[in-house]
C-alpha cells in the first residue's frame, strides 16, 4: 500500500480517531479533524484521496460536509465513507443521498474498516490509472489525426497531379503542396 494515499478523517471522538489511526496508518497518510469546519479549512490548500466522515459533529454535520464535497468540482470524485453510530436505514439512505459511496456503522469491526478502505483505495488507484490511459490515448489519437491530415494533403495533391497538363500547373501545385506543409522552396520543372 502507498503512503502517498491520503485520507481525511473527520470525527469528534478522540478514541475513534486513535482506533482508525492504528488500523489505517500503515497503509496511508491520515489527517485527523475534530470538526467539519477544520476539514473545510484544510481543503483550501490540500485534498485527500478518501474521506472518512462521522455524521454527528459539532457545528456542521457530516451530511452537509459530504454535500459540499460532492458539489465542489475539484473534490466531487473523491470517495466519501460515513463512519457513524447512526445505524437506521433512514440515516444510511440520507448518507447515500448526500453523495457518500459507503457507510460503516459504529462500533465497527477493524477488519470491516480496513476492507472497505482497501476497496475504496483500489477504486481510486484504478481511476487514476484509467485517467492516465485516457490521456495517452487522446495524445495518440491526435498524433494519428495529424498524420492522417498530412497524408490526406499528399493524396489530394497526387490526384490533382494526374489531371495537370502543363509544367506550370505541376510547379504551381508543388509550391501549393509545400505551403500546406509550411515549407519554403523553389520548384524547377523540365520537360523531356
Amino acid at each position: 500500500m502507498s503512503q502517498s494515499f491520503k485520507v481525511f478523517v473527520v470525527d469528534d471522538d478522540p478514541v475513534v480517531l486513535s482506533i482508525m489511526h492504528a488500523i489505517l496508518e500503515p497503509d496511508c497518510t491520515l489527517q485527523m479533524f475534530s470538526s467539519a469546519e477544520d476539514c473545510r479549512a484544510k481543503l483550501a490548500s490540500e485534498s485527500p484521496d478518501l474521506f472518512l466522515l462521522d455524521i454527528n459533529l459539532p457545528g456542521m454535520d457530516g451530511y452537509t460536509l459530504c454535500r459540499q464535497i460532492k458539489d465542489d468540482a475539484a473534490l466531487c470524485n473523491i470517495p466519501v465513507i460515513f463512519v457513524s453510530g447512526n445505524d437506521t436505514i433512514e440515516e444510511r439512505i440520507k448518507g447515500y443521498d448526500a453523495g457518500a459511496e459507503d457507510f460503516i456503522v459504529k462500533p465497527f469491526e477493524p477488519e470491516e474498516l480496513l476492507r472497505k478502505f482497501m476497496v475504496a483505495q483500489s477504486m481510486v488507484l484504478n481511476q487514476r490509472s484509467l485517467a492516465v490511459q485516457v490521456e495517452e490515448a487522446e495524445m495518440l489519437s491526435s498524433l494519428v489525426m495529424a498524420s492522417m491530415d498530412e497524408t490526406g494533403i499528399l493524396l489530394q495533391f497526387m490526384s490533382k497531379l494526374i489531371a495537370m497538363e502543363s509544367a506550370e500547373e505541376v510547379a504551381s501545385g508543388l509550391l501549393e503542396l509545400m505551403q500546406r506543409y509550411h515549407l519554403d522552396g523553389v520548384v524547377q520543372t523540365r520537360l523531356g
